[in-house]
């Protein structure tokens, strides 16, 4: 009896340590494998609203027993935290987030953050858009837009992707663009800029490997009266052979750094190449005193853009003389190259008191309008940039952020940068940009905009 009563208790053991070892195993697996995935359900993307009304926010989860808790932040302003499913806000009937009740007209931005039971944490977006009960400019919403990439009637070889860009006269009156390759959506785009087929990006496959034939490109653009505008652009894919051997337009030139530019030491020189057409360039080798550079595949063809660690033989450059070569290989096989000089001099500007520092606001137009609760893109543009230390960027007095290297540019994209540039409430507001040129000395511009 002793003998059998010692193998139960053995064999009660054995079982429990696999057990325990079974749902441990068990636990670790579904800790890793958390399926997180959610969606905005209410409200839609880019919906319109009444103001004054309150907004219906609900998220679903792929997988609900995942999901520890949800957090939903309205234009950076923390709601409330969901810990059960349904995971909603401002519910009908209920009392509560007071932020998505009685909403003044604007666009406002949601965010929520999705905790997963494997600890791990995500976020999703939602835009939508609160009016007036009448549109406030009904009728006069600048829509004109246009193909900047591809040219119409241009021609592709087969098996190329074929970039897409529609630049509006406006961009704060378009509401989205869908475009249509031959009758087929591609892809809606609901901020600016509007592209499709982005180099070194995935999606968009309408518009990726063509074969041969011919393509209509439409763009269906919808613009914040509600109307609905068009505009249109035909290219041609041929077969593998290039269709005019021997007839490549290859020329091309530097548009950046300009030939026998002088600079002071320790600059960056940003060089930009533009091709009289880029869809016969095959691509473009730099070398700067024969050091190579890197080998550019696709335009826009540029090096040592903004700051980095890249394209090091145009960073931080000492004193002496820099021969700047491109070697451009055409789609028909032919290999070309142009040449640039530039010189870096000591600390000390070349030619003091005769610094070219004249420039002026690209973006916001002076005396622009914009919406309640929009993000304002500004961008300088000097006459010459090789002769600018860096721009200072102040709105209504207030300090933005000093740029340092061309483009001069604030509140590029979607972000917290630029705080003063985002979200902007009704009122009047004066833009100055402060410049110091290379010759040490400084020099204002000013741009006044309005949010109505």
């Amino acid at each position: 009896m002793k003998r059998l009563a010692l193998l139960l208790v053995a064999a009660t053991v054995f079982f429990s340590i696999n057990l325990s070892a079974t749902n441990s195993a068990s636990t670790t697996t579904e800790e890793t494998t958390c399926v997180w995935d959610s969606w905005f359900k209410y409200p839609q993307n880019n919906g319109y609203y009444e103001a004054g009304k309150a907004v219906y926010v609900r998220v679903d989860p792929k997988m609900k027993h995942h999901i520890a808790q949800m957090e939903l932040f309205i234009n950076g302003h923390f709601v409330r935290k969901e810990s059960s499913y349904p995971f909603e806000w401002a519910k009908q009937g209920s009392s509560g987030d007071n932020v998505l009740r009685s909403l003044r007209p604007g666009s406002y931005k949601l965010k929520v953050r999705i905790k997963d039971k494997c600890g791990k944490y995500h976020e999703q977006y939602c835009t939508f858009h609160v009016k007036g009960h009448h549109n406030p400019n009904p009728g006069n919403c600048e829509w004109e837009s246009w193909f900047k990439y591809p040219q119409h009637n241009g021609k592709y070889p087969a098996g190329k992707d074929v970039y897409v860009r529609v630049d509006p006269k406006q961009k704060q009156h378009i509401d989205y663009m869908e475009l249509y390759l031959n009758g087929k959506l591609v892809r809606k785009e609901s901020s600016y800029p509007f592209e499709w087929c982005r180099p070194n990006t995935s999606g968009d496959n309408y518009l990726r490997n063509l074969k041969p034939g011919t393509y209509k490109l439409t763009v269906k653009i919808k613009d914040k009266c509600g109307k609905y505008n068009e505009k249109h652009c035909v290219i041609y894919v041929e077969g593998h052979n290039y269709p005019n051997p021997g007839h490549c337009e290859w020329e091309s030139w530097f548009k950046y750094p300009k030939n026998n530019g002088n600079y002071p030491a320790g600059k960056d020189v940003y060089v930009r190449i533009d091709p009289k057409k880029y869809q016969d360039i095959e691509y473009m080798e730099l070398y700067v005193n024969g050091n190579f550079v890197r080998k550019e595949t696709s335009y826009p063809y540029e090096w040592a853009k903004g700051s980095g660690n890249n394209d090091g033989h145009l960073r931080n450059l000492k004193p002496g003389t820099y021969k700047i070569s491109v070697k451009i290989k055409d789609k028909c096989g032919k290999y070309h190259e142009k040449h640039c000089v530039i010189y870096v001099k000591g600390h000390q500007n070349p030619n003091p008191g005769h610094c070219e520092w004249d420039a002026w606001f690209k973006y916001p137009k002076n005396n622009g309008t914009y919406r309640y609760g929009s993000d304002v893109y500004v961008r300088v543009d000097p006459k010459k940039y090789q002769d600018i230390e860096y721009m200072e960027l102040y709105v209504n007095g207030k300090f933005v952020r000093k740029e340092t290297s061309y483009p001069y540019e604030w509140a590029k994209g979607s972000g917290n940068t630029d705080g003063y540039l985002r979200n902007l409430k009704r009122g009047t507001y004066k833009l100055k940009v402060r410049i110091k040129d290379k010759c040490g000395q400084y020099h204002e511009k000013f741009c006044t905009f309005y949010v109505r």
